[in-house]
């Protein structure tokens, strides 16, 4: 590829990513606000707050890492539409590589908890384990992109 066609493949694979992270963050912002909705003033139409909750953590540290994932991740949406993103393959392996295994081990917690252990709280909780799985998503495109491995349009 000559330069100019590598910055319009890296402009247009950006985007691309931009708009998949703006989709899937967008995705995730909303089960925040909802879940904070459910505990602050339930709504009938909506799942219940511990629907919400695998209660591993007190729900002040989740609500934390929650706004921590959600600044990091919009910031390089930011990035990604205002800047050129270098491609990093060695960052782009470590991501997909442990995108691949989050989202693995929470999609045997799904199946299982709508099996064999539909009776331990952990298993059980479908909604979180879903949204798991949605940022295990996240992981596993960003490790795309810096792999270099973006499909080509």
């Amino acid at each position: 590829m000559d330069v100019i066609s590598t910055e319009l493949f890296y402009s247009r694979t950006q985007r691309q990513l931009g708009a998949w992270m703006i989709l899937l963050l967008g995705l995730f912002s909303v089960r925040v606000v909802v879940q904070l909705q459910v505990l602050s003033n339930p709504i009938t139409y909506l799942p219940e707050f511990e629907d919400w909750y695998s209660a591993v953590i007190p729900y002040q540290h989740l609500l934390i890492s929650q706004a921590v994932i959600l600044a990091g991740g919009w910031v390089y949406v930011w990035r990604l539409f205002n800047t050129r993103v270098v491609p990093n393959p060695r960052l782009g392996r470590a991501l997909y590589f442990i995108g691949w295994i989050y989202w693995s081990v929470m999609f045997i917690r799904l199946i299982l908890g709508f099996t064999l252990l539909s009776d331990v709280h952990w298993f059980a909780q479908e909604l979180p384990a879903l949204f798991h799985l949605l940022l295990a998503n996240i992981l596993m495109l960003v490790g795309q992109y810096h792999r270099g491995n973006w499909p080509r349009s």
